[in-house]
């Protein structure tokens, strides 16, 4: 039985079974463009330490990486230019360039109630509450292709030359409320070095997603976690 006040360690691994750690190409049936994503929310760490307030009561503050993922991609479209020799208007052939990238860490600070000993092995509940820092950007960069008699009116424009425009060129950082819910059980390995294994979902809040647009429905994973308790 670990004393009252004492304080401990821990690490975690975890497994986002609704993850997607994969790499591939989504396909614009409406445009016929190709974007290459990259997303690596499967496997996650973390760390924490906390303290016995009772004999069945304890918390932690944990600090963990939840999200780290990125979506590429090259989008048709029309530019406005000048005809020479027509001495008109015309629509020139192009490329919108996109690059995003998301990356979220979470800060949460857990409580813990032990359901009792079992021989080795001790259940667990628990619940927690924190702030999730999320990062984005974004860079949208137009392409337009003229030809000998027809310029681009994006600057730097000229007869004959690739004339580009960076049109979106931005980063987002913010916090927002996250909160999760535990089930596992602690199996003693020493006195003072636990085995812990857990069920883990958490719920992050609304915050910029990919590519810039609102994460309205939020993040929710669920996971699970295998890691070691150090008592101290």
């Amino acid at each position: 039985m670990v004393p009252h006040g004492n304080w401990y360690l821990r690490g975690d691994i975890s497994y986002n079974f609704a993850g997607r750690q994969e790499s591939g190409y989504d396909y614009d049936s409406d445009s016929g463009d190709l974007f290459s994503f990259d997303y690596e929310d499967a496997i996650g760490i973390s760390a924490g330490f906390g303290q016995y307030v009772t004999q069945n009561l304890r918390w932690d503050i944990s600090l963990e990486h939840v999200l780290e993922a990125s979506e590429n991609g090259t989008n048709s479209v029309l530019f406005d230019g000048v005809d020479e020799n027509l001495m008109a208007y015309v629509k020139v052939d192009g490329d919108e360039v996109i690059e995003t990238s998301t990356s979220i860490t979470n800060v949460m600070g857990n409580a813990y109630f032990d359901l009792g000993r079992f021989g080795a092995f001790t259940p667990y509940a628990g619940i927690g509450l924190g702030a999730a820092n999320i990062r984005s950007s974004e860079k949208r960069t137009q392409i337009c292709n003229p030809t000998p008699s027809i310029y681009c009116l994006i600057p730097p424009g000229e007869t004959g030359e690739q004339a580009t425009a960076v049109v979106v060129d931005e980063e987002r950082d913010v916090w927002v409320l996250s909160y999760g819910f535990t089930a596992g059980a602690a199996v003693d390995i020493t006195p003072n070095t636990k085995l812990d294994f857990a069920y883990h979902y958490l719920n992050i809040g609304d915050g910029p997603a990919i590519g810039g647009g609102n994460n309205t429905d939020g993040l929710r994973t669920h996971r699970v976690k295998f890691g070691l308790r150090w008592d101290l």
